[in-house]
């Protein structure tokens, strides 16, 4: 019987030219009687349910958005109809991200005292709160077994640890 069949669910990523790419939801059409359905492969089969998954809008917070995988999520998120503020370290590349987005960029550093109660403080203000929060500020440090550095692994913690919970924990209701 179909509908007793479990059929496994997978987010795929389709980019069709002219579009940008969509998370949607494939399922074998088996349990979804009467369906839309799709051609598989460009060919004439059909057989896949595809239904775009879409959020409702939100508030996000997102940090280390003003370069890389953070300024891709700012223009993401953006594009698709939420409220955005972000930080970053840099005010050049926040200037840059903001221009090219509708995101409020706010300077901040995590690891210093007061910066991510300031942060809540102007999303509060901004947008009246905050929905989601992306902890995407983080650093690095390479070096070899016997020479690391304490001051650097300390540094790297303040970044990519304490400083994420204690945004979490102002954030978390």
């Amino acid at each position: 019987n179909a509908a007793q069949r479990k059929t496994p669910r997978q987010v795929i990523r389709r980019d069709r030219p002219g579009e940008k790419g969509d998370d949607i939801i494939a399922q074998d059409l088996g349990a979804a009687r009467g369906a839309r359905t799709e051609p598989r492969n460009g060919g004439g089969q059909r057989g896949v349910l595809v239904r775009k998954r879409q959020m409702s809008k939100r508030r996000f917070l997102i940090t280390g958005g003003s370069q890389g995988i953070g300024a891709a999520l700012v223009a993401r998120a953006c594009e698709d109809g939420h409220q955005v503020v972000f930080t970053g370290r840099h005010e050049e590349t926040l200037r840059r991200v903001a221009a090219d987005t509708v995101g409020f960029g706010v300077e901040a550093d995590g690891t210093v005292d007061g910066e991510n109660a300031k942060t809540v403080e102007i999303c509060n203000k901004h947008m009246g709160g905050i929905d989601v929060l992306v902890n995407n500020a983080a650093t690095w440090y390479d070096a070899a077994i016997g020479e690391l550095d304490v001051a650097e692994m300390r540094r790297l913690f303040d970044i990519n640890v304490f400083s994420m919970v204690d945004l979490t924990n102002r954030v978390a209701p």
